[in-house]
């Protein structure tokens, strides 16, 4: 455990007690609530934990900026410090990306993953979309050299022009939100043996469903099940989403699982 980690405290929501453990890691900008409302369906068969990240909900902010790698380490404490052994986990865009690393680099402390709407890949953009980027790169080591020469910091400006939203909004976590954004987790999906089920949304705009379906080519033991007009979030309640269905999906695939691992040890 690093210095920085020792100084994060965990902030966990416990469902259920009983079944296997479910370990559920939420997106960025959101908190352990996000998932609570599907958590608490599937609290009916395992024991869920929910956890605060680092920098969300109440969980303090880790100092610098963290990589997926750090999330990953302070994940394998929080299992740790709980006396789990093996759990399944769970997560959600950008916590499908420390999912990613626990599975790839930690296989004997994972039971099996849940992937919804996981980030972790480069968006395919337009020729157009290209060309916009390249602009806001050169408006930006534009502003960087007249900062230099006339002393006028432009930062702010440049931000609320061409910043996304969830980079205006990160605050003293926008270094982490650069760090993590342009990782590439290709390699370590193809690492992950684990049973693995990749539940997307068909409208997702933010991790669009070819990532579920690259997920799909890259994880060997894996399912994909994209839903119909669902988006990003299609777990929370928002006129036709609910996490009703979600939880069928879920609960489905792990059933199977723990159906399949019952018979191997009937065999043995």
């Amino acid at each position: 455990m690093t210095s920085d980690m020792e100084k994060i405290k965990f902030n966990v929501c416990r469902l259920g007690d009983s079944g296997p453990a479910l370990l559920m890691l939420h997106g960025w900008g959101q908190n352990l609530h996000s998932l609570k409302p599907l958590g608490e369906l599937l609290s009916a068969y395992f024991t869920v934990y929910i956890v605060d990240l680092p920098g969300f909900g109440k969980t303090p902010v880790p100092e610098g900026a963290w990589d997926t790698i750090r999330y990953m380490e302070w994940v394998l404490d929080f299992i740790d410090e709980t006396g789990l052994d093996k759990v399944i986990v769970l997560g959600h865009s950008f916590g499908g990306r420390i999912a990613i690393r626990l599975a790839a680099n930690h296989p004997d402390r994972i039971e099996a993953i849940v992937l919804m709407a996981a980030a972790g890949l480069q968006i395919k953009r337009s020729f157009s979309k290209k060309m916009r980027m390249k602009w806001i790169k050169a408006v930006k080591h534009v502003t960087r050299f007249q900062a230099k020469i006339t002393g006028i910091d432009l930062n702010e400006w440049f931000i609320n022009k061409y910043g996304s939203r969830d980079y205006k909004n990160a605050g003293r976590m926008r270094g982490t939100l650069v760090k993590t954004i342009s990782e590439n987790l290709t390699e370590e999906a193809k690492k992950i043996t684990a049973p693995t089920f990749l539940l997307w949304g068909e409208k997702d705009q933010e991790t669009p469903a070819y990532f579920g379906k690259e997920f799909n080519d890259l994880i060997k033991n894996s399912k994909l099940t994209i839903l119909p007009g669902r988006d990003h979030f299609p777990f929370i309640a928002n006129g036709q989403n609910s996490p009703d269905l979600c939880a069928k999906y879920i609960l489905d695939f792990l059933r199977k699982q723990q159906e399949k691992r019952q018979k191997r040890k009937t065999d043995d």
